[in-house]
């Protein structure tokens, strides 16, 4: 007898899902959020998805509940990632990055950070961030970086440790 869909779908691996969002200060100064976790460090805004939630609702809701800023657009997709099962995450994970707009240096200024989860903001220059942030971080903001030049969506791959 064949398998039902949810039969079949509890065969299948795990995945979890992630909204982000690329803001800049103008076009050359992405806006970066220091995290309070360890192990973590400077990352866009955004987060997990919910149940019933799709990237890009995540994505606006997370920027919303981290920075208090309310996200105006184009909302393009600018980047997919993939991340392979690892010892500290069980669970394939796929990353959704959005192109929230530029922001003005007073929208800026009025960022409120959740202190649970993040203790610092920065707008930094693209090549600066891209000099000091760790290999990863440094491969995502350089993909950003083309994908929002080029208008073309990049895709990366993250394998397991």
């Amino acid at each position: 007898m064949p398998m039902t869909a949810t039969q079949y779908a509890a065969t299948r691996p795990k995945l979890t899902g992630t909204g982000g969002m690329l803001l800049t200060v103008g076009p050359d100064r992405p806006v970066l959020l220091h995290s309070v976790y360890d192990g973590y460090d400077w990352m866009l805004p955004g987060g997990n998805m919910e149940e019933h939630e799709d990237p890009k609702t995540a994505a606006c809701r997370e920027t919303l509940e981290e920075t208090g800023l309310t996200v105006r657009g184009p909302m393009d997709l600018l980047l997919v990632e993939f991340w392979r099962p690892r010892p500290d995450w069980p669970h394939g994970r796929f990353v959704c990055v959005f192109d929230g707009g530029t922001i003005t240096a007073e929208e800026l200024e009025q960022i409120k950070l959740d202190p649970d989860e993040h203790d610092q903001y920065l707008a930094r220059e693209w090549d600066s961030w891209i000099t000091e942030a760790p290999p990863r971080r440094a491969r995502q903001l350089e993909a950003l970086r083309r994908a929002r030049k080029t208008g073309k969506s990049e895709y990366l791959v993250y394998d397991a440790p």
